[in-house]
């Protein structure tokens, strides 16, 4: 009987982290499906659920209208989850799930294979980001799980502090993404063409809330108001994540749209389309982990305002400013007009695949089940 292995996702982002071993799992003799969260069907969040590849077997629920605006809402969107993910190991009897990450919407898997006694695989766990409360999802899913492939040593470390375990961690690197690069990247005429923008200049700017913060987030809205306002050069923005505080963030997004013609909003476009933002952007602000991640990948400045990734490994291209906007101004023009920092080279990129996919998809396909449950 072929092995059943369950992958969650809750967004645009785990998925792309997994599309290399999913792909590579088609080669092995076994049943994988992925279960999608209600966020994925939210047209708010530009219902991500579009770009998950069909040829793969999806679980998905019932479309949402949770705005994911109050507290009340994000609690609602998980017991919802939790509801469906029931109906879904039910009916799938999977043998292995697998997790990807700290978003509070991925916990939900992990609680019910717990109670099904079922193993868990954890990928990208052990960071730490001080001005979230993402820490806390992603050490209670450390906690769960019984393997880890992790980015860093250091994220390895700690989640030895955790479960006091070596044996089942491996150092991974970004699995899959140096190739997925490659393959993504367009030519600069016909990026922009796509984008429907004449080719110039941008900075790409993606915030996400503070979750775990002293700041208001009435304050850093308005900084970053001032930033734009004053900085002359056109600013390409993302949507937030669905964190509380996100419609704040959309509204505000919405009301600089209209008043600053300097301002483009794309509200979702894929793995595909968002690296190409990142690889033609002349920099990258804001306090999303691609600042620090997918900017290591392709070489590019990137300015991590606050503390919402701080404690993450951060490569030599990406610098730390905290929210005073006189700082912010002065690391962008000096960015913006030093050649030396334009240029700069990483020596080593911490994030480096480690371990291929292949070499993972195999590890999914063939791992003891019985010695996992030990751990």
């Amino acid at each position: 009987m072929k092995r059943k292995v369950l992958f969650y996702s809750v967004g645009r982002s785990d998925y792309d982290r997994y599309f290399p071993i999913l792909e590579k799992l088609n080669r092995e003799n076994i049943d994988f499906a992925v279960a999608l969260n209600s966020v994925h069907l939210s047209v708010k969040f530009g219902s991500t659920f579009k770009f998950i590849d069909k040829k793969f077997k999806l679980f998905l629920p019932k479309s949402t209208k949770n705005k994911f605006e109050t507290k009340s809402d994000i609690i609602k969107n998980f017991s919802e989850n939790i509801n469906f993910l029931n109906t879904v190991f039910n009916k799938y009897r999977p043998d292995l799930l697998v997790v990807l990450g700290d978003r509070y919407e991925m916990m939900c898997a992990p609680l019910c294979a717990v109670q099904y006694n079922i193993p868990i695989i954890h990928f990208y766990g052990g960071s730490t980001t001080i001005g979230s409360i993402d820490d806390y999802i992603r050490n209670a899913i450390t906690k769960m799980s019984h393997f880890h492939f992790v980015a860093t040593k250091r994220y390895g470390d700690k989640i030895i502090q955790i479960n006091r375990k070596k044996s089942n961690i491996k150092i991974a690197g970004l699995i899959g993404f140096q190739k997925t690069i490659k393959k993504k990247l367009m030519k600069k005429s016909r990026f922009f063409q796509k984008i429907k923008l004449e080719p110039q200049k941008f900075i790409l700017l993606s915030f996400h809330p503070e979750t775990k913060t002293k700041i208001n987030i009435n304050i850093q809205l308005k900084i970053l108001e001032k930033i734009i306002k004053k900085v002359n050069f056109r600013f390409i923005i993302s949507y937030p994540n669905a964190d509380f505080g996100n419609h704040k963030i959309i509204k505000f997004y919405k009301k600089i749209l209209n008043s600053c013609s300097n301002v483009t909003l794309i509200k979702n476009c894929g793995q595909d389309l968002f690296l190409n933002f990142i690889n033609y952007s002349s920099l990258m602000i804001g306090n999303s982990s691609a600042g620090i991640v997918e900017s290591s990948f392709l070489n590019k400045t990137s300015i991590n305002i606050g503390s919402r990734q701080k404690g993450k490994v951060i490569p030599n291209n990406v610098l730390n400013v905290q929210w005073k906007e006189k700082d912010i101004l002065s690391k962008i023009n000096i960015f913006l007009n030093k050649k030396t920092y334009r240029s700069k080279l990483l020596t080593s990129n911490p994030y480096n695949e480690k371990i291929s996919a292949l070499q993972v998809a195999k590890f999914i396909s063939k791992v003891d089940l019985t010695s996992l449950k030990e751990f």
